[in-house]
């Protein structure tokens, strides 16, 4: 998987890339410290989008968040990227009684 390193160190948000294939941001937003989960939807070795779902720490401690959103959130991205796999193979598809020319 590619993926981009942020070469601004000075944002006051604490991201963290897992090996595991996701990532985790967490800032203080109106006194509160939210939390957002992100895995990628890919496409071959490529990121096409991502996922995320956000919540607040004091609500959802980022253990129990990766607990009960993780495994849901993986399958959701890999079904979008098998179907967007599907309808990008079908829009190559020459129509019936068309040959491929070299």
């Amino acid at each position: 998987m590619m993926v981009r390193e942020s070469t601004d160190h000075s944002s006051p948000l604490a991201i963290q890339r897992h090996s595991a294939g996701y990532a985790t941001v967490t800032r203080t937003r109106r006194l509160m410290e939210q939390v957002a989960l992100s895995t990628p939807i890919l496409l071959g070795d490529r990121v096409l989008a991502s996922l995320t779902v956000r919540f607040v720490a004091s609500a959802v401690p980022l253990k129990s968040g990766l607990e009960r959103f993780l495994a849901k959130l993986r399958r959701c991205a890999a079904k979008i990227s098998t179907s967007f796999s599907e309808q990008q193979s079908e829009s190559y598809k020459l129509p019936d009684g068309v040959a491929a020319t070299p």
